[in-house]
């Protein structure tokens, strides 16, 4: 989603998606790099710790936001859910806070931090033709 919207802004496109609402969480940079070295730090265990930010974010309020603040066009209708291999999930994200134990304290909200680096990869010249070469 965050890549069509990028593409949708730089070549100044109409991004099409479905009417359903998704919630996601993205984790900013910031947030991730304190939590790697908190876990280097931590004596070693063998456990599953799951990433997150401060909170989730909304499809909907994204799509608003990235409007709002770099022009994004977008249209959404009544399409069919596209085929993933484990199924639809309107939430995906976890609850799980067991980071916390490691001193994880996040920084930043998903749409924060998606604005924060939307931001800076907006601003390089090239950025879309770079990636992907005509």
């Amino acid at each position: 989603l965050i890549t069509d919207i990028l593409r949708a802004i730089k070549t100044n496109a109409t991004l099409q998606t479905s009417s359903s609402n998704i919630y996601r969480d993205y984790i900013h940079p910031t947030d991730l790099y304190q939590l790697i070295s908190l876990l280097l730090d931590a004596p070693k265990a063998n456990m599953a710790v799951d990433c997150y930010s401060l909170a989730p974010v909304d499809k909907n309020g994204l799509l608003t936001t990235m409007q709002e603040k770099f022009g994004l066009k977008f249209k959404t209708a009544k399409l069919p859910i596209s085929v993933n291999a484990t199924g639809y999930k309107q939430k995906y994200y976890s609850l799980c806070r067991r980071a916390a134990d490691f001193g994880y304290k996040p920084e930043f909200t998903s749409l924060a931090g998606v604005l924060m680096e939307s931001e800076k990869a907006l601003a390089q010249p090239n950025f879309w033709q770079a990636a992907h070469p005509i």
